[in-house]
């Protein structure tokens, strides 16, 4: 899985109480959700009380 995001992303769409929804389907959920959500926090910086990630694990049945 890549994520190609660039920092001017973060000024032009990551306002204040901005809600982000995600879909990950398939895969290991637990290992791509960390991984995501590890480039997240990068990407959208460690305010977590600005900004709320939501993000939905769809899991191969």
């Amino acid at each position: 899985m890549t994520f190609k995001y660039r920092r001017q992303i973060d000024n032009n769409l990551f306002h204040r109480n901005c809600r982000i929804m995600i879909l990950i389907k398939g895969g290991n959920a637990t290992a791509d959700g960390r991984n995501f959500q590890n480039k997240l926090h990068r990407l959208i910086g460690s305010e977590p009380k600005n900004r709320i990630v939501e993000t939905n694990y769809n899991e191969k049945t």
